[in-house]
């Protein structure tokens, strides 16, 4: 009789544990944080625009805290330099990339959090006709944040 309720009390226990498990895991999934939540932890970064003159971010390199109207003055003349670049905003703002400097001419716009490893396979779609079209690798003049989606 004592092996009976032995062996009840261990089934009875062993179900307990099995039981369990589920909401174990379920509270384990609950503690983790949302696709949303780590998206924007990505994008929220330490607040340079940043970009190599090679692509894959490699070779020399320059980063901007703040919106700069020509890039010819920085980083030994960066401009028309740049074939990868990456959005490090920390307030979650877009970079606008323009085609001329002082923010003029086309732009094309990369979001927070993203990197575009190899320029050749983007180009200036917004704006005016002059620069449309165009590949931004080693064209980009000037930038500019932005706090809506490739706004001016």
């Amino acid at each position: 009789m004592k092996r009976i309720y032995g062996l009840l009390a261990g089934a009875t226990l062993g179900l307990a544990l099995l039981v369990g498990l589920p909401a174990t895991a379920n509270a384990q999934q609950a503690a983790a944080p949302s696709a949303q939540a780590q998206a924007q932890a990505t994008a929220l970064g330490d607040g340079y625009f940043y970009a190599w003159d090679l692509p894959y971010k490699s070779g020399a390199s320059c980063a901007w805290f703040n919106s700069d109207n020509n890039w010819g003055d920085d980083c030994g003349g960066f401009r028309n330099r740049a074939s990868s670049v990456m959005n490090n905003s920390a307030h979650g703002n877009y970079a606008n990339l323009y085609y001329h400097p002082n923010g003029t001419g086309a732009w094309a716009c990369i979001a927070p959090g993203d990197t575009w490893q190899d320029l050749t396979y983007y180009y200036f779609t917004w704006g005016p006709a002059d620069g449309k079209g165009q590949s931004t690798n080693n064209n980009i003049a000037s930038f500019r944040w932005t706090t809506t989606q490739c706004g001016q």
